[in-house]
């Protein structure tokens, strides 16, 4: 399978040097965004089913990855005038921001404002791009509680 990690280069057609591995997973991960929050790297993938969430105080050196069964995103969403939405996968994280005038922009600059993914659903097998709006604010280091 694949696996997430972060390298760095001194010109972008390389070399690279590999700085840290997140995603070590037997069964894969991919699809990784990566972005920036009061001074933390914070990055999202899926693995599976599932989506996960790691993050950097040290500008990408060291990661930590929210504890085990802590996902990212569920494989759930709650839709406006209708039955929740049950889905066989979620895939492609990113996350649309506030751009400080009251739009949403890939720019990570303002409050993240809805999470993007493409999804399956469990019972038909429809898929599809889905924004879902994010509600509680995203902290700039989750508590120590929350890793591994």
């Amino acid at each position: 399978g694949s696996t997430n990690g972060v390298a760095s280069a001194t010109n972008w057609t390389g070399p690279f040097r590999a700085i840290a591995n997140l995603t070590a997973a037997a069964h894969g991960s991919e699809d990784p965004f990566i972005f920036e929050r009061s001074s933390s790297l914070h990055m999202l993938w899926h693995a599976g089913p599932h989506g996960f969430h790691g993050w950097s105080t040290d500008g990408g050196s060291s990661w930590s990855v929210a504890a085990k069964g802590r996902y990212a995103f569920e494989l759930h969403a709650n839709a406006s005038g209708a039955q929740g939405l049950k889905f066989k996968r979620r895939e492609r994280p990113e996350l649309l921001f506030d751009d400080g005038h009251g739009h949403a922009s890939a720019a990570g600059a303002g409050r993240p404002l809805y999470l993007v993914t493409g999804v399956q659903e469990a019972a038909s097998g429809v898929t599809y791009s889905l924004a879902q709006p994010i509600k509680a604010p995203i902290p700039s280091t989750p508590r120590r509680s929350d890793t591994t």
